[in-house]
């Protein structure tokens, strides 16, 4: 029985292998500076709408906006709406509204019935938005001045409809930057981010730091409201976009950086939201995601001590193996290289961050956010209903583009 349980991580290690390398090529490949270097800028440039949704914002929201503000962009609207903020928020975009006329307000005083309260705001900021080109953003991140340049150059250049900029997450630990890494390199091997450029594959990819859509292709699609009750937005957004047109995303590290919920106990605190949510609010599809990474990732050390030599080399040949792989992508994900030796920590942490939102969630009967409780079934119905539509527009997408290389073809 010990022999099974110290060799059971190596079926699953090819899987995992695999996943890892494919992600360090792209990250490697894929890096924002590097696929627009000597690449023509546009003609004219379109204009651009930035808009975020903002609670409680006061010790983030003037340095991520003021960041905005000083983009070398010349076509650039920056629209915050301010959703129900109990701080000085409100107070601090006004005093930044006085002094650049390029920053519109919003505000939501209630919330509607079939709504989050996030989603809402968004969707409210892209009526006020002008622009033809729509990034959405968190009210936490910084941006580089060159940045919206280098995007639009690049989702001009391929002729997009969404693009994903992957924004580097600032640790203060090495418990934290080990979690992150991990969480990282499970969540965007698992998404298949290199394939969401690939028009026929499912693969698709959103972050809340930056996501751009083509403002017309946005509104044909029906903007957020098919999203009103999505708990992770920023990913069904990408997912939704995939339907309606190209898709694509780059490394964005030295473009964007986030200070994202500081500290272990924050990490835990702060998925309690999204990460049920993530595994589409299914009890088993989160019991196996708890269960991988304890039996490859932690597991393993347990039995070493009761199995014979032969086996033990090549466990431990293996973890040496993954190890190296996981050192590679903490180097590409701008983390220290210590964090690789808290790999079974981390996995520790994430697993049980997964198992507390799983756990509370189902306890309250749904989710509590914000103030505000969000029943279960009702997240359920809706969740199913988006991908039922997400479903059916890429076969759509499918068929119309099967047709057109029918029509070449003749």
């Amino acid at each position: 029985m010990s022999e099974f349980v110290a060799g059971w991580p190596l079926l699953l290690f090819a899987p995992f292998a695999i996943g890892f390398a494919l992600l360090y090529r792209f990250l490697a490949q894929q890096e924002l500076a590097r696929v627009v270097a000597g690449a023509e800028e546009p003609a004219e440039w379109p204009p651009v709408s930035v808009v975020i949704a903002v609670r409680d914002e006061e010790e983030a929201i003037e340095s991520c906006v003021r960041s905005l503000l000083a983009l070398d962009y010349p076509k650039l609207e920056v629209v915050v709406v301010n959703d129900r903020s109990t701080d000085r928020t409100a107070e601090i975009l006004a005093g930044l509204a006085a002094s650049d006329a390029r920053l519109v307000l919003g505000s939501v005083d209630t919330l509607p019935h079939g709504w989050l309260g996030k989603n809402h705001a968004l969707w409210r900021g892209t009526a006020l938005a002008t622009g033809e080109r729509i990034v959405f953003t968190d009210g936490d991140v910084v941006f580089q001045p060159r940045t919206l340049r280098r995007v639009v150059r690049y989702f001009e250049q391929e002729s997009l409809d969404h693009f994903t900029l992957l924004p580097r997450t600032i640790a203060h630990s090495w418990a934290e930057a080990a979690t992150l890494s991990l969480f990282a390199a499970l969540g965007l091997s698992g998404a298949r981010v290199w394939d969401v450029s690939h028009p026929r594959r499912s693969a698709a990819v959103g972050v809340g730091a930056f996501s751009m859509v083509r403002a017309s292709v946005y509104r044909r699609a029906g903007g957020h409201v098919p999203l009103a009750l999505e708990v992770v937005d920023d990913i069904r957004l990408g997912e939704w976009m995939k339907g309606w047109g190209r898709t694509g995303v780059c490394v964005g590290f030295d473009e964007i950086s986030l200070r994202w919920l500081p500290g272990v106990s924050g990490f835990i605190r702060g998925t309690e939201k999204n990460a049920f949510a993530g595994m589409f609010f299914s009890v088993p599809l989160a019991a196996v995601a708890i269960a991988l990474p304890i039996a490859v990732f932690v597991l393993p050390w347990f039995a070493l001590p009761f199995v014979g030599a032969t086996w033990a080399n090549v466990a431990v040949g293996g973890w040496l193996g993954m190890h190296l792989l996981f050192a590679g992508l903490v180097r590409r994900l701008k983390f220290p290289l210590s964090a690789t030796l808290g790999l079974s920590l981390a996995a520790v942490i994430l697993t049980t961050a997964l198992a507390n939102a799983v756990a509370k969630t189902l306890w309250r009967g749904g989710i509590v956010w914000r103030g505000r409780r969000y029943p279960l079934p009702q997240l359920r119905v809706a969740q199913r209903r988006l991908r039922g539509r997400i479903r059916s527009r890429r076969r759509r997408r499918a068929a119309a583009m099967a047709r057109t290389r029918t029509l070449s073809s003749a």
